[in-house]
C-alpha cells in the first residue's frame, strides 16, 4: 500500500495547511482577548499557546516546497530581482500599509508614535500584540535563502546548527539588559524561532514520524510534552532561558510540529463543508488578519479590554474581536489580492507591448 504521507507531499495544494493556518489566527485574537489565567484550565499551553509557532513550522515547509517545485538550488537563485519582488509585494506591502495607518492613527489619537532602532524591524508606531512576528517575517526574508541552500546541501548539519544556534540566543537572552531596556530585540528576533523554522524545512521530505529520518522527532515530542507540563503546571522553570517565554522555546517546538504532521496526514477529506471552507479562507488570510489584530489591539478599545473573569461580557467582546479582526482583515486580505492581480496583469501587458513592438 502507498504511503499517504508520500502522496501528501506530491500534492501542489495542501488544504491542511490553510485549515491549520486558520485555527491559529483564531488562537491568536482569543490569547489576545482573554487573560492567561483564565485559560490555564482549558490546557491552552498545549493548543492556543502554539499558534505562533505552528506559524513558523508552516513558514519553513511552505517555503522549502515552493524552492522546490521552481528548482531553485543556489543562492543566485534567490537573490535577484524576481525573488525580492515576489516577496515585497506578498509580504512587505501588506506591513507598509499598516504601518502608515499605525502612524495616521498614533497623530489622530494624539499618541505618542514610536520611532527609535527597532523602526528598521518594523515596529510599528503604535505598537500592538503580536507585532513580533512581523519582523519575524521580514528577516525570513532575508535569512530563508541561506537556510535553504544549506538544508539540500547538508540537511543534518543545517538542523544541528540551527538548534545550536537557538539554544545559544535563549541563553545569551536571559539577562535584564534584554529583557527589560531591549526586549523587542528579542521577541521580534528570528533566532528565537530557528530551530522551528528547520524542524518546518525538515518535514517537506517525509512525514512519517515512525520512519528512521524522524525518529528524533519522537523523541523530542515526548520530551516537549514533558517540558511544557512542567514549565506552566508545576513550579519546576529552566532557569537558564528568559521566563516570559519559556514554554515556547527550542524545547518546545516538537510538540507543535507533530501536531503540523498530523493534521497533514490524517486531516479528514470528507471534512469539506461550509465551516471547514471558512476556516481554509482565514487561513489564506491570516497573514492580514495578524496585520489587522495588531492595529486593532493596538488602539485599546473597549472591546479589547482583559477580564478578570470568565462573563457573559467576555464571551461577547471576545465575539466582537473576532467579527472585526477577522472581517477587516479578510476585507484586506481580498483588496491586496486584487491590487496586486492588477499590478501582475499590468506588467504582463507592458513586457507583452515591449516584445512585440515593431522594429521600424
Amino acid at each position: 500500500m502507498r504511503d499517504m504521507a508520500v502522496d501528501k507531499l506530491k500534492q501542489a495544494y495542501l488544504p491542511e495547511i490553510d485549515i491549520l493556518k486558520g485555527l491559529c489566527i483564531f488562537s491568536v485574537i482569543v490569547i489576545h482577548t482573554v487573560p492567561r489565567e483564565l485559560l490555564y484550565d482549558t490546557l491552552y499551553p498545549f493548543h492556543l499557546w502554539q499558534a505562533v509557532p505552528i506559524f513558523i513550522i508552516l513558514m519553513g515547509f511552505n517555503a522549502t516546497r515552493s524552492a522546490e517545485k521552481r528548482g531553485l538550488t543556489s543562492l543566485a537563485d534567490f537573490y535577484n530581482k524576481a525573488y525580492i519582488e515576489r516577496q515585497f509585494s506578498r509580504l512587505v506591502v501588506p506591513v507598509l500599509v499598516i504601518y502608515a495607518l499605525s502612524l495616521l492613527l498614533s497623530i489622530w489619537f494624539e499618541n505618542d508614535p514610536y520611532f527609535g532602532y527597532q523602526t528598521l524591524l518594523l515596529k510599528f508606531p503604535m505598537t500592538g500584540p503580536g507585532n513580533y512576528y512581523v519582523s519575524i517575517v521580514l528577516q525570513f526574508i532575508l535569512l530563508f535563502p541561506l537556510l535553504y541552500v544549506f538544508y539540500k546541501r547538508h540537511p543534518v548539519a543545517m538542523i544541528v546548527t540551527c538548534f545550536a544556534v537557538d539554544v545559544a540566543f535563549q541563553l545569551m537572552s536571559n539577562n535584564d539588559v534584554m529583557m527589560d531596556e531591549h526586549y523587542y530585540m528579542y521577541t521580534g528576533n528570528i533566532l528565537r524561532y530557528l530551530s522551528a523554522l528547520a524542524l518546518g524545512m525538515w518535514i517537506t521530505k517525509k512525514l512519517d514520524l515512525f520512519s528512521k529520518r524522524n525518529a528524533f522527532i519522537v523523541i523530542g515530542f515526548v520530551m516537549s510534552l514533558v517540558y511544557i507540563l512542567l514549565e506552566d503546571y508545576t513550579s519546576w522553570q529552566l532557569e537558564a532561558f528568559p521566563s516570559r517565554w519559556r514554554s515556547q522555546t527550542v524545547l518546545s517546538f516538537f510538540y507543535p510540529l507533530v501536531l503540523v504532521v498530523l493534521t497533514i496526514k490524517y486531516y479528514p477529506s470528507f471534512l469539506k463543508g461550509a465551516v471547514a471552507k471558512f476556516v481554509a479562507l482565514l487561513g489564506k488570510a491570516s497573514y492580514h488578519i495578524f496585520l489587522v489584530q495588531i492595529l486593532y489591539f493596538g488602539l485599546d478599545v473597549p472591546f479589547t479590554d482583559k477580564w478578570e473573569e470568565v462573563s457573559l461580557a467576555m464571551f461577547l467582546g471576545l465575539l466582537v474581536n473576532l467579527i472585526v479582526c477577522f472581517g477587516l482583515g479578510l476585507l484586506f486580505y481580498f483588496a491586496d489580492k486584487k491590487v496586486r492581480k492588477g499590478w501582475t496583469a499590468t506588467r504582463a501587458g507592458k513586457r507583452w507591448k515591449a516584445f512585440h513592438r515593431p522594429s521600424y
